[in-house]
């Protein structure tokens, strides 16, 4: 629904906050599909990772940029000097989403198979790619802006490069006031319109030139004021808004207008007439009026007037109505978003601190954003979310406070539903149910809905099932197999618990202040003990002792901590008062002759038991 016809000044729902981050590898760029369904992110180390982005995980993952190719003789010396591993600067998808074009500081253009992975196109440039733009439709044209050399156009499949002539100004000597072109080799910005018919290139003059695909002639110069520089450029969704981030800190934008069949094109020589006798003020466009030209300037402009930000990267909104900015500062992550219709700004949108923004794309269907952080990571900015419950049901009211309900006289009543008409058995039966065809889902509008006669559209991957294969003795061996080696692990963590038993039953008690006193705790594993044993534990000499820490002394102590009394404690004479059922379930006694700790009366009591 065409917000402005409801309500032209109630603003849509806008991000917020952070919803959730994507980390892989340390992302440079990232762009969407056509309906939103893929994002794709460039890393630092060469790779491209496709994102679903409705399970936030990754689908495909290239590697191409990663690892250099195999110079060829022809490009043996201009590669030589090519890193291994390059990052990814740009992403372009095609229209259908089967293929992505991705431009990287390795000098290397290369177009992908996202559906199987496979590298289609390979073209190899004079300078490292800062970014790259696609045709929507196949035969697949492509355009590269390069580091220190003019845009280039390249036909994908003959792999044919052809250099885009830069256009600049200079004062002229013969007319005072006045200027003459003049050509030069600088590099600049360049993109392909939504037709691919066009090339827009943004130079550092502060001009925009318009050219033909086709031919490379030139139909339109725009000239930006104050001669100011032009960083990057975006269009919307339909193809018919250009926005362009200026370095006088300001963001213009500009109406594309079809191109009219009797369009003049100029060429070189032609040019260079045409703009003879230009004056230095002018602005705007330098071939036609205003009301005949296609590239043509709007009112707003787009800035922060107290703070005085550049911007690192511009976006329009899905529907086209906001202008997303992000600034350039190298501890600041934060966003600012302007209505477009109005040129006011509605929200500012404050991220983590100390971590700058590298780029930025708009959602194609949904008010989400996504940033991309110097750290690497991605963030996606969403609205909050607040439950509407008055939409489950037409007569669902919100209750601010308990009401008692009154039950209807009717309301509980079995009211018998009309019987269906009857249908023929056998022609239900025979019946074909469709479970294959898929019909189409209209996102957007009718004119941007037709395909053309394209391919079919890819806007998910598939998952990917891998299975284990058998080894040449079946399933069963390999599985007895791994059942003994389940065996023999646990007859190993049998005796190794044996062992730790056998340590737990010696109990050393080292205090400070009798650190020469030590008791050997010994458990009787038998359950047919007679009282015999106790009679011939009694000590032979009178003494006194005292309960110890570890239960009550005399006899052999029940029910203790591990549920087995020790055999030799609790060997004293009297009764001990220690408390009941200690840690061992019985009591060793310090001191006199009849002790369990005095060497005379453990001889004695073996010997007794000997006898």
């Amino acid at each position: 629904m065409n917000r402005k016809l409801v309500d032209p000044f109630k603003s849509v729902a806008l991000p917020e906050v952070i919803e959730e981050y994507l980390d892989y590898g340390v992302a440079k760029c990232c762009a969407f599909n056509r309906r939103g369904t893929l994002l794709a992110t460039g890393t630092e180390d060469g790779y491209i990772i496709i994102w679903d982005f409705e399970t936030r995980g990754v689908a495909k993952l290239l590697n191409g940029h990663s690892v250099q190719a195999l110079p060829d003789d022809q490009q043996q010396q201009q590669q030589r000097a090519a890193p291994l591993a390059a990052a990814v600067t740009s992403l372009a998808w095609s229209r259908s989403g089967r293929h992505l074009l991705s431009g990287s500081l390795d000098k290397r253009v290369m177009l992908w198979d996202v559906l199987t992975g496979e590298l289609v196109h390979e073209v190899a440039l004079s300078s490292g790619v800062t970014r790259v733009s696609l045709s929507r439709r196949k035969p697949y044209t492509a355009v590269a802006s390069l580091i220190s050399t003019p845009p280039v156009i390249i036909d994908l499949d003959s792999k044919e490069v052809t250099p885009l002539a830069s256009i600049d100004f200079k004062a002229s000597a013969e007319k005072p006031g006045q200027q003459e072109m003049v050509a030069n080799h600088v590099a600049g910005v360049a993109l392909l319109s939504k037709s691919g018919r066009e090339v827009l290139l943004g130079q550092l003059r502060g001009t925009i030139t318009l050219y033909d695909t086709a031919s490379q002639q030139v139909l339109d110069v725009v000239k930006l004021p104050a001669a100011v520089k032009v960083m990057s450029m975006c269009l919307n969704r339909q193809g018919s808004l250009l926005l362009v981030n200026c370095s006088d800190k300001a963001v213009r934008l500009f109406e594309l207008r079809p191109r009219q069949p009797d369009a003049r094109s100029y060429s070189a020589e032609q040019l260079k007439q045409a703009l003879e006798g230009v004056e230095a003020g002018r602005v705007g466009s330098l071939l036609h009026p205003p009301e005949a030209c296609t590239l043509a300037p709007c009112t707003a402009s787009f800035t922060n007037a107290v703070e005085k930000n550049q911007w690192r990267a511009v976006a329009l909104s899905g529907e086209g109505e906001h202008v997303a900015g992000g600034i350039a500062g190298k501890q600041e992550h934060r966003v600012y978003l302007w209505s477009r219709l109005y040129g006011k700004l509605e929200r500012i949108l404050e991220g983590p601190r100390n971590e700058n923004i590298v780029d930025l794309a708009w959602h194609p269907t949904r008010s989400l954003l996504v940033t991309l952080s110097g750290n690497g990571k991605v963030y996606l900015w969403a609205q909050v979310f607040n439950e509407n419950w008055s939409a489950f049901a037409p007569d669902f009211q919100e209750l601010d406070e308990n009401q008692e309900y009154v039950e209807a006289e009717d309301e509980f009543d079995i009211n018998e539903k009309p019987a269906p008409p009857a249908v023929d058995g056998d022609a239900a039966e025979d019946a074909e149910v469709d479970v294959v065809t898929r019909e189409r889902l209209l996102v957007f509008s009718s004119d941007e809905e037709d395909e053309g006669g394209s391919e079919e559209p890819l806007h998910w991957l598939p998952a990917e099932v891998t299975l284990q294969e058998e080894g040449p003795g079946g399933g069963q061996e390999q599985r007895d197999a791994a059942a003994g080696e389940q065996q023999e692990e646990g007859s190993d963590t049998s005796s190794e618990g044996e062992d730790a038993q056998r340590g737990a039953e010696e109990l050393i008690l080292d205090k400070p202040r009798d650190r020469k006193r030590r008791v050997r705790f010994e458990d009787s594993y038998a359950t047919g003990d007679s009282e015999d044993d106790d009679e011939e534990m009694q000590p032979s000499g009178p003494g006194s002792a005292r309960g110890g820490r570890t239960g009550s002394a005399g006899g052999r102590g029940r029910g203790g901590r591990r549920g087995r009394p020790p055999r030799y404690a609790g060997a004293g004479a009297g009764p001990g008062r220690g408390p009941a059922g200690g840690m061992y379930g019985a009591a060793a006694g310090f001191g006199g002759p009849g002790n369990a700790l005095n060497p005379g009366a453990q001889q004695q009591q073996q010997s007794a038991r000997l006898q």
